[in-house]
């Protein structure tokens, strides 16, 4: 029977193929690249030698350090240049802390903190009028540039200033300060939702979203 080291798959023995999954850590996909065929090769080339599979999403890589480069925002290239990790692993490490990439130089204007905190938070200008205003199709490159800058984002329905041209409804439930004075004035929700025409569990969802439960007198 011929040995682990004279037999070949795609010009690698099978000794260097179980040498780079076990010891080097490598992901199958790592591997199959390299050589030029699929995972599914590889896959059943260790089977068939019976090794064992890692489990998936064990850590195989600085978790730490990994997290250091995001911060610093180095790009997805610099990041493999300097742990190896491959791109599927700094992709699902950026879904977990949320430190997505800020768009590049076809936008440069997500770039300026200070330009989006006047455009969102002052203006009160929505994630999506910003993208139209900067020709961006997909407004979830707005929302990537607010995480990424540290810019609180609003939830829906919640506008600033008048100037977005809405025609809000009940605009006295969006200032937290004025549901807040009502509630030290002892009147309960649904006098307030009596007093605006409303329904009472409309004003107790603004209430437990701006956390003023603790003013409803019992």
């Amino acid at each position: 029977m011929e040995s682990e080291d004279t037999r070949y798959f795609c010009g690698k023995s099978i000794s260097w193929i179980k040498e780079q999954y076990t010891n080097n850590k490598r992901t199958m996909q790592e591997i199959a690249e390299e050589m030029g065929c699929s995972r599914q090769n590889i896959s059943g080339i260790l089977q068939t030698f019976r090794v064992k599979a890692r489990k998936s999403g064990r850590i195989l890589y600085d978790r730490k350090k990994v997290i250091r480069c995001l911060k610093k925002g180095m790009s997805d290239k610099q990041i493999i240049e300097e742990i190896g990790c491959s791109l599927t692993y700094i992709g699902s490490m950026r879904k977990i802390t949320g430190l997505y990439k800020v768009t590049g130089p076809k936008h440069p204007a997500l770039l300026d903190k200070a330009w989006l905190e006047q455009k969102y938070l002052v203006e009160g200008m929505s994630q999506v009028r910003i993208a139209k205003s900067l020709g961006i199709k997909a407004y979830r490159i707005v929302a990537i540039a607010l995480r990424q800058h540290g810019i609180p984002i609003r939830g829906r329905g919640c506008y600033n200033d008048c100037k977005t041209n809405r025609n809000i409804k009940y605009p006295q439930l969006h200032d937290p300060e004025w549901l807040k004075d009502l509630l030290n004035q002892g009147k309960r929700p649904h006098i307030i939702a009596r007093e605006l025409g409303t329904s009472p569990g409309l004003v107790w969802a603004k209430v437990k979203k701006f956390d003023l439960t603790r003013y409803v007198q019992k």
